[in-house]
């Protein structure tokens, strides 16, 4: 199969605006490779595909998450085992590996449909003969860290541990949790899997501030008059790259300016990155790694902004837009504490984005945006972030292998609304990058 042909095949068997159901694809597919893809097997797919447990799935997004270049879950890979338990010995694995919910597959069948939720750990029964993975009742848990599965009193045999045997080749992570010395020294007894990481240390603090430019050898300079160049793009839109050619056209000097980047601040968390260092390790990641990091991430980032602030030095930081009251209260803070603020907006096709984004997912140990309309959303963003500029702005097309390139420019309007003209620019630039 390739993705015109699936593309075209789904077209002819739904209209224009009829939801992608279960039925349909079943159809598709059969029409498609029918020795491959048995009832049971289309099941598993429409499953996994549907994160949301709606019933339906986007046609649009649907064939490019098809044929993207996922990546296991740890939590799946660690969960797929030899067990020892009460009645022996059992091999249990997952129906799909990629997938945020999945179906468990016994040697020593217990009687029962059951489910594992990658996001929490968690097992549950599932109700069949819905025509989706419907969720029912939670009867156990799993931990990644100990390797053990314990099944609550309401499960269909009652309460038992399982604890981990060996592992099921071509199952089974390679190097789990347990075994890697460093992150069990990193962790030190934290279940990351569920609560947060521990607080940045002061040292891992220092680091931060160090590595973007607050302090140290390399620290930016005070400025009379600081500039701040809020950088708005989609995950994986190319932020960095853009920020770093063009900053001189903003009158930034790169070698000098406070980066408040995630990115980088995320990198200096030793828990977070030891584990992301696995998972790497493992070709895949971990799903608690980056929410269990983001609040500590995401405060981190605030101190490295107010430091700037404070110290009057230029900054460079980045937003997805998807906030647009938060991201306009930022630029309203900076204006009165004094800087000039501007605008560097990123935007690509959603489709290279969605695939640059997975194709990074395992060296930055986080699963990038897979929703077509959170990408729309930082284009939307555009307009609001342009009238709470009063610097110059610059939007900027961000093609897989090509030079960043300056399609729009000008002033912004400070409150004001936008022209028409502008307005009909805009419009213009986002209907050639969706074509």
């Amino acid at each position: 199969m390739d993705h015109e042909r699936v593309r075209a095949v789904l077209d002819s068997f739904r209209g224009s605006d009829e939801p992608l159901t279960e039925p349909i694809l079943r159809h598709v597919l059969h029409s498609l490779e029918p020795e491959t893809w048995s009832e049971s097997r289309v099941r598993a797919l429409f499953n996994a595909a549907d994160v949301t447990r709606s019933g339906v799935l986007e046609a649009e997004q649907f064939v490019p998450w098809l044929f993207s270049e996922g990546h296991a879950w740890c939590e799946s890979r660690s969960f797929a085992a030899v067990y020892d338990t009460c009645m022996g010995e059992v091999e249990v694995t997952l129906s799909n590996y990629e997938a945020e919910l999945a179906e468990i597959s016994w040697t020593r069948s217990p009687g029962f449909a059951c489910l594992f939720c990658v996001t929490t750990c968690r097992l549950h029964v599932h109700e069949l003969g819905t025509g989706v993975a419907a969720v029912g009742r939670e009867i156990g848990r799993f931990s990644p860290l100990t390797l053990t599965i314990e099944w609550y009193h309401c499960a269909p045999f009652g309460l038992q541990t399982w604890t981990y045997a060996r592992k099921v080749p071509g199952h089974s992570i390679l190097v789990s949790l347990k075994e890697d010395r460093a992150v069990v020294n990193a962790l030190d007894g934290l279940d990351f899997t569920v609560g947060a990481f521990r607080s940045m240390t002061e040292v891992e603090r220092r680091w931060s501030f160090e590595s973007c430019h607050v302090v140290g050898v390399a620290h930016a300079p005070a400025r009379d008059i600081p500039k701040a160049v809020v950088v708005v793009a989609p995950s994986a839109g190319g932020k960095t790259t853009v920020a770093k050619a063009l900053a001189p056209s903003f009158g930034i000097e790169w070698d000098r300016v406070v980066m408040a980047d995630g990115a980088v601040i995320r990198e200096g968390h030793e828990q977070y990155a030891k584990v992301c260092a696995n998972g790497k390790a493992n070709n895949g990641l971990w799903s608690r790694a980056w929410p269990a990091a983001k609040t500590l991430v995401q405060s981190m980032k605030k101190e490295v902004i107010e430091a700037a602030i404070a110290n009057r030095q230029d900054l460079v930081l980045s937003d997805t837009g998807q906030e647009v009251k938060s991201l306009k209260a930022l630029m309203g803070h900076l204006r009165e504490a004094g800087f000039v603020v501007c605008l560097l907006g990123v935007y690509a096709n959603a489709q290279e984005i969605f695939d640059r984004g997975v194709k990074r997912e395992v060296a930055d140990g986080k699963r990038y945006n897979r929703n077509f309309k959170k990408i729309q959303a930082t284009f939307d963003s555009f307009i609001p972030a342009i009238q709470s500029t009063d610097g110059p702005f610059k939007l900027v097309l961000n093609q897989q292998g090509h030079q960043p390139v300056v399609m729009l420019e000008g002033t912004g309007t400070l409150g004001d609304p936008l022209s028409a003209a502008l307005h009909h620019q805009l419009e213009l630039l986002w209907s050639q990058c969706s074509t």
